[in-house]
């Protein structure tokens, strides 16, 4: 019997801790990391594909490089490619827009696979309302085809999103208060704005510890959720994306729609929860700003505290979401199919278009 030569597989390295970092207005840092002192070439693309279009840069060997940016008030893609090594594509997290200050791109989550969510299909951001001229350019840049809007009807009427060219516009509020708190009037918002506490003391009164009512809050808006079912549905036509979900700070409603999204495509929860929690990051100078300023207001010192904690997201209300997920379902796969009929086939089918 003749043994036949088994043909040598040749596995492809990967760019480990790829990301972008903005330094000015103009100048950005691209950094990595690889195994061997291999010379990088780096391109880029207004498009986050690698389709042989992709304009030359420069070629290091470095593990990183400060570069001005290609293009200017329009979205652009890094290419990278090494002997050796799987070429792979990144950008800025966080939108450089004037305005919106928690407007991201998922593109890069790794997922437990190994693959990456792919860039320029999924964004998440605060309420577009009264945008200027040079972010409406920018944002109808990523060519989106749909903006999701989770806040309340009344929230979206009285400060309605700026129209965005080519995007289709819905709105479907994530979270009702219930009507223990609508009964105290008030002026409190039908869903879920958690900074609207402030403004009634006897809705203070009533919720008690806030983060115990936020973590309680997490746990209803995952279940019989409208938002989220409108926003599962949508992700499986390719006709629809890429698409935008935002609530007013794109952090709470937005956060927890982005984490159902993220353990869909297979993120660990612990990369789901990092997420999560940047929001803290990117929003802490506009936080910061609105506590000065009710700092100096009437505001008693109780609410100012209170103020600090609603302002932020914090671990233990995405935590309480997810474990809600896996007790009522035993895992998050059956949370997933029982409550968006996302069956294995389905999710494998989700993974195959949305990863690479």
């Amino acid at each position: 019997m003749v043994q036949r030569k088994r043909k040598k597989i040749m596995v492809e390295k990967v760019f480990n801790k790829l990301m972008v970092n903005r330094i000015d207005k103009s100048y950005l840092k691209i950094s990595w990391q690889i195994d061997d002192k291999e010379e990088v070439s780096i391109y880029w693309n207004n498009k986050p594909i690698i389709n042989g279009n992709e304009k030359f840069l420069i070629n290091i060997k470095e593990n990183e490089v400060i570069l001005r940016e290609p293009c200017k008030n329009e979205r652009f893609y890094f290419i990278l490619k090494c002997n050796g090594y799987k070429d792979d594509i990144v950008s800025e997290v966080r939108l450089p827009l004037e305005k919106l200050v928690n407007f991201r791109d998922l593109g890069g989550i790794k997922s437990k696979d190994g693959k990456k969510v792919k860039w320029g299909v999924f964004f998440r951001s605060e309420e577009l309302k009264d945008l200027g001229k040079n972010d409406i350019e920018y944002i109808e840049s990523l060519g989106l085809k749909t903006i999701l809007d989770y806040r309340s009807r009344i929230g979206a009427t009285l400060k309605k999103d700026t129209s965005i060219k080519g995007a289709k516009y819905i709105s479907v509020p994530a979270f009702s208060i219930g009507k223990e708190l609508e009964s105290l009037g008030e002026g409190l918002e039908e869903n879920f704005d958690i900074l609207a506490l402030l403004k009634s003391p006897k809705v203070i009164k009533a919720i008690g510890n806030p983060v115990t009512f936020a973590s309680e809050m997490y746990k209803r808006m995952i279940f019989n959720n409208k938002a989220y079912k409108e926003l599962m549905m949508l992700i499986q036509n390719t006709g629809n994306l890429p698409i935008d979900q935002h609530c007013t700070q794109g952090k709470d409603r937005t956060g927890v729609g982005v984490a159902i999204l993220l353990l869909a495509l297979g993120v660990d929860e612990e990369l789901v929860v990092k997420d999560y929690l940047a929001s803290n990051k990117y929003r802490k100078i506009v936080n910061d700003e609105i506590k000065q300023s009710i700092e100096k207001s009437k505001f008693s010192k109780e609410e100012v505290g209170m103020l600090d904690i609603v302002m932020k997201v914090r671990e233990e209300y995405i935590r309480s979401s997810i474990k809600a997920m896996k007790e009522k379902y035993g895992s998050i796969n059956m949370y997933l199919e029982k409550e968006y009929g996302l069956t294995e086939e389905k999710l494998q089918k989700l993974k195959n278009e949305y990863l690479y």
